[in-house]
C-alpha cells in the first residue's frame, strides 16, 4: 500500500474511533433518571412515590439534629436545633436565632408551650397564634411533622404531580386550593407547593434500622411570603425507649 494511502486510512480510522467514543460519552452523560423513566409509565412512577409515602406514614418517631436559618421581615438568624417527635407530641429546641438564646417549643397539634429568655413560658390553645406572637413567625404544626420528612401531607384532594417537565397526574382546578408536587430521580419529593407554603427537598439519605428502611431529606428550604426557613439536617435518629 502506498504510504500516503496508509496514513490516510489510519487517520480515518482514528476519527471513527473518536466519534464512537464521543457518542458513547454523550450517552453516559444523559440524565439517568430520564433513561430509567423511559421504561416506566406514569402509573408506575406514581406507584413508587405512593410506596415511599406509605413508608413515611409509619415513620412517626424521631430525633433530628441540625442547623436552621430564619429569614423574615424582622431580620435573618441562624442557629442549631433539636427536634424530638413521638407520634403527635413534639419538643423542638432552637439555640441561637431570634436574639433570644434558647427557645423551646413543646406540645402537640392542638396546644403548645413556648419558653425563651424574652417571653418566659407561654401557653396558648392555638400553636399558630402563640408562635406568631412570641417569635414573629409560625409553622403549621399539624402539617410540618409530615412535610419535614418529605411527606406531602393529607391535603391532596386536588393534586398535580410532575417530573422532568412531564405531568403524571392532574385533577386540580383553577379555583381550587391544590397541592403541586415535583418528583426527583428517586421518585421522592423534590418540590412541594401547598397552600401558602413551598418546600424544596435535597440530599436524601437512607434511614435504615430494624424497623424502618426509608430515604429522608437532609436539606429543606421552606418558604412563604416574607419568610424563608432553611433546615440543614445532620442526623435522623431513633428515640430511645
Amino acid at each position: 500500500m502506498h504510504p500516503k494511502i496508509f496514513i490516510t486510512s489510519i487517520r480515518i480510522a482514528g476519527l471513527s474511533v473518536f466519534f464512537l467514543l464521543t457518542s458513547a460519552c454523550a450517552l453516559l452523560s444523559t440524565d439517568t433518571s430520564e433513561v430509567k423513566d423511559s421504561y416506566l409509565t406514569p402509573d408506575q412512577i406514581l406507584q413508587q412515590f405512593n410506596q415511599h409515602t406509605q413508608q413515611l406514614n409509619e415513620f412517626n418517631n424521631w430525633i433530628i439534629t441540625g442547623r436552621i436559618g430564619v429569614k423574615g421581615s424582622k431580620g435573618a438568624f441562624t442557629g442549631s436545633f433539636n427536634w424530638v417527635q413521638l407520634h403527635d407530641t413534639f419538643s423542638i429546641t432552637v439555640n441561637g436565632p431570634l436574639g433570644q438564646g434558647t427557645t423551646t417549643i413543646q406540645g402537640n397539634s392542638l396546644e403548645v408551650t413556648l419558653k425563651n429568655g424574652k417571653t418566659g413560658e407561654i401557653s396558648r390553645g392555638n400553636p399558630y397564634t402563640l408562635m406568631n406572637q412570641a417569635l414573629g413567625w409560625s409553622l403549621p404544626m399539624q402539617d410540618i411533622k409530615q412535610w419535614i420528612k418529605g411527606h406531602p401531607g393529607d391535603e391532596m384532594a386536588k393534586l398535580k404531580v410532575t417530573k422532568n417537565n412531564r405531568t403524571l397526574f392532574d385533577n386540580k382546578t383553577p379555583t381550587s386550593t391544590s397541592t403541586e408536587i415535583n418528583l426527583n430521580s428517586e421518585n421522592t419529593l423534590a418540590l412541594l407547593e401547598q397552600g401558602e407554603w413551598r418546600f424544596e427537598y435535597n440530599k436524601y439519605k437512607p434511614y435504615d434500622n430494624s424497623v424502618y428502611n426509608v430515604s429522608l431529606p437532609h436539606k429543606i428550604i421552606a418558604s412563604k411570603t416574607n419568610l424563608t426557613l432553611t433546615f440543614i439536617i445532620k442526623n435522623w435518629l431513633k428515640p430511645t425507649p
